[in-house]
């Protein structure tokens, strides 16, 4: 059973259910049928980085994830950058809560993968069902650092 990445506990508990209540309607003498939800593949990735500066690819990847001034958006595809964007963090000018506003606009882009060095609870609970996970920088560019982070992915 396919289903869009962040589809609740919840939910799949009642399509599963729905779905065994319909076969056995259809075959009564099944003992019992087993479903295992999986995220729809997709053929690409968006990772997605904070970042101190809006230079494109020279910029540089921020260390604090809810007081970055922007979020680099990239989609990668067959180990190679498709295209990107530099968002503002919508979050970096609250004095509370920074972290889960961003982490909020990363769910809402449907963000595959966080490339961030620290992730406190907040903003973590926020993108636990939603993501693949998330990856420490590693490389000399923001270029190598994302396609780092793919490959550790896909």
């Amino acid at each position: 059973l396919e289903l869009e990445r962040g589809t609740s506990l919840k939910e799949i508990e009642n399509i599963i259910s729905e779905i065994n209540n319909k076969v056995k309607e259809k075959i009564p003498s099944m003992d019992h049928l087993i479903i295992q939800p999986e995220a729809t593949p997709k053929d690409y990735m968006l990772i997605a980085a904070p970042l101190k500066d809006n230079k494109g690819l020279d910029s540089t990847v921020s260390s604090h994830f809810g007081r970055a001034n922007y979020f680099i958006i990239a989609s990668v595809k067959d180990d190679k950058i498709q295209d990107f964007r530099i968002i503002e963090n919508p979050g970096r000018g609250l004095e509370k809560k920074r972290g889960i506003k961003a982490a909020e606009l990363l769910k809402d882009e449907k963000i595959d993968v966080v490339i961030v060095d620290h992730l406190s609870e907040g903003p973590s609970y926020v993108l636990s069902q939603y993501i693949l996970g998330t990856t420490k920088p590693e490389g000399a560019s923001l270029e190598e650092i994302i396609l780092n982070a793919y490959k550790k992915f896909k």
